[in-house]
């Protein structure tokens, strides 16, 4: 007697295989692809759109300017209502479009090929550019938008400043300070174990000290960061708790302000479309020291 496969992951992709032999299809590439789309489609537990009404659909986009980039992006995908763990898949009769500071309606790309993810990009035209996402069901268009916050700027640390474990605490000012208000910081990069392995530090939010007395002002603690940047170290090694600690991170810290955009309402209510400023500069942490 033959035990029955496991489920999830694995037998999705038997799935895949066996339709795809059903139908006809053998290449190598064409197999290869129904496996990983499966795949891909297990964890994010796709949806056709053709069994939801339109006020079954949210849209999870953003729009944002990082740096003094003079280009906006807008990019997300399609949920179903408050579950951010699914993906709808827009079908035949169907289109995601946008546009930013009064240009022409664009298709979105979607550069996975699976109607996962979509994304284009525009000049920005203004200070504070709009964008808008357009879902569009059988002619008919459901339009949100969102206003960018306003910009800002790094005006210090210049460089690349080290910070040391003993230091205390990193001062950062972005300016103009009221534009900078209430800036969330997140940490991307590498860091090196004191046994010489490496992990990627991916997304790693942290939470910066705003300064009361200047706008704009944010202070890194030392001592915040060398504890986030260990659990994120354990994480990445199975959670395991005898993982050997940093000794040196080079980092990328992203500061970001955000705006909360107009949804259309015949959208789900759970839609979000966002407007993000982002600034970014290096930092090396230093345990060691």
């Amino acid at each position: 007697m033959i035990a029955p496969r496991k489920a999830g992951l694995a037998g999705a992709a038997w799935i895949a295989l066996a339709t795809l032999a059903g139908c006809g299809g053998s290449p190598a590439k064409d197999a290869g692809d129904a496996v990983a789309n499966a795949l891909v489609c297990t964890v994010r537990a796709c949806t056709e759109s053709t069994a939801l009404r339109v006020d079954e659909i949210s849209l999870r986009f953003s729009a944002e300017q990082v740096d003094a980039s003079p280009t906006v992006t807008v990019s997300g995908y399609l949920s179903r209502s408050a579950n951010v763990f699914t993906t709808v898949l827009i079908n035949g009769n169907e289109h995601l479009d946008a546009a930013a500071d009064g240009s022409a309606d664009t298709r979105m790309v979607n550069p996975d090929g699976q109607r996962l993810d979509y994304t284009a990009s525009f000049p920005a035209r203004s200070a504070q550019p709009r964008a808008r996402v357009s879902f569009s069901r059988d002619g008919v268009s459901h339009v949100s938008e969102v206003v960018l916050p306003p910009a800002f700027a790094l005006q210090s640390p210049a460089g690349t400043p080290v910070l040391a474990r003993s230091a205390g605490n990193l001062l950062v000012t972005l300016a103009p300070g009221a534009a900078a208000q209430n800036a969330s910081l997140l940490a991307n990069g590498s860091c090196t174990r004191n046994d010489s392995t490496r992990f990627d530090v991916k997304n790693e939010s942290l939470a910066p000290r705003a300064e009361p007395a200047a706008a704009g002002s944010y202070r890194v603690d030392a001592l915040n960061l060398d504890q986030q940047l260990n659990a994120a170290s354990q994480r990445a090694n199975s959670n395991n708790l005898n993982t050997p600690l940093i000794a040196r991170c080079e980092l990328q810290l992203q500061w970001s302000t955000r705006t909360d955009g107009a949804i259309a309402t015949t959208l789900n209510r759970y839609s979000t479309f966002s407007g993000y400023r982002r600034v970014t500069h290096a930092l090396v942490y230093d345990a060691k020291l």
